[in-house]
């Protein structure tokens, strides 16, 4: 009867004790939990969340078309979550209101650059610009097609000189990041303590990474030595010297099926993965080297803004958030980089060779 006792004593006191501990957790913990690596990963907010406001649009200032190429617009955007996911805080906002043109986006998941090249509206009245936008890691998936061929080299001077005007004064407005404390979300507790005491024994049981970075001050969350990245970032490295040239391939023949029509130029705007982006201030050099974009760069008939160097670049000037410490994205002072990249990029002409 003693011993029974004694065990029921136990499994109260044990129970207690994580509820305790929960309950304390959940009151440590900031909500919500709004980052796309923090919030699968077990990494805290309080930790990784940014601090440094970020600008949005009240209203998007393109259309999200999720069906063809149905309406005239001035730029078509053929892109991923980083043209599309948050229609307030995007570099295609900054671009409109910067140039005064007029855009759409659509989305790779609604189906690639064929859908659009065959709508009748294309052919009839297409757009004067083509950004095929994508991430760095689901670059290859979507440029992959078998049985490629080369197209032969065309010049780009016959196709009409795009000048844009660049204001750089922009309607947005700034936002703190939303901080609620002792909101008491147990499910968010018992996901971060199992996936932090993972970590203390040496096992990572999530897809996010944190790498040691040699330069401060790069983000604004609490934790400013550690970089955040998804592990997808690390795939890159396995693709053979043909991946890269069927990729190659297929892109350069996109590029000639937009540009046939001789009035609309094309660019490819790769959105480099995290550890591409802050590769020179990594504390371990070996995963330095891993980006895909370089091996495209040897190809000068593509017609590709270089956003991988432009915004390593960046990052060694000491530009904060440039990419959100608890996120894979831009934060917006990213985003509107990229689009006054893009910008300099058709006004230098160095998309004609």
């Amino acid at each position: 009867m003693a011993s029974f006792h004694r065990f029921n004593c136990i499994v109260i006191l044990s129970i207690g004790f994580f509820s305790i501990v929960l309950v304390a957790t959940s009151a440590y913990l900031e909500s919500p939990t709004i980052g796309n690596l923090t919030r699968t990963a077990g990494f805290s907010e309080n930790d990784f969340g940014w601090n440094q406001p970020q600008n949005f649009y009240h209203d998007a200032l393109f259309q999200k078309n999720k069906k063809s190429y149905q309406f005239y617009s001035d730029v078509v955007v053929l892109g991923d979550s980083f043209s599309q996911d948050d229609l307030n805080n995007n570099w295609v906002n900054y671009f409109v209101e910067a140039t005064g043109l007029t855009a759409q986006v659509l989305h790779f998941n609604q189906g690639g650059a064929s859908r659009l090249l065959s709508s009748p509206l294309f052919l009839e009245k297409p757009p004067k610009l083509f950004v095929f936008q994508s991430v760095e890691a689901s670059l290859y998936k979507r440029s992959s097609q078998k049985d490629c061929q080369f197209p032969q080299k065309t010049s780009h001077s016959e196709l009409p000189t795009i000048q844009l005007d660049n204001n750089r004064h922009y309607s947005t407005y700034s936002v703190a990041r939303e901080v609620n404390h002792f909101s008491l979300d147990l499910d968010q507790a018992s996901h971060y303590l199992l996936k932090a005491l993972s970590r203390t024994i040496g096992l990572n049981v999530s897809d996010t990474v944190a790498l040691e970075v040699t330069r401060l001050g790069l983000f604004s969350s609490q934790v400013k030595n550690k970089l955040l990245i998804h592990e997808n970032d690390f795939d890159k490295q396995y693709l053979e010297a043909e991946d890269l040239e069927l990729m190659a391939c297929n892109l350069l023949a996109i590029q000639k099926a937009v540009e046939k029509n001789g009035k609309t130029r094309f660019v490819l705007m790769i959105a480099p993965d995290k550890l591409s982006a802050y590769s020179k201030v990594l504390a371990d050099q070996q995963y330095a080297n891993f980006s895909l974009i370089p091996s495209l760069g040897k190809y000068s008939e593509l017609s590709m803004l270089r956003l991988d160097s432009l915004i390593q670049d960046e990052v060694e000037r000491g530009t904060v958030d440039i990419y959100l410490p608890n996120d894979t994205h831009w934060g917006s002072e990213g985003y509107r980089f990229a689009a006054e990249q893009l910008i300099d990029y058709l006004n230098s002409g160095a998309h004609r060779p």
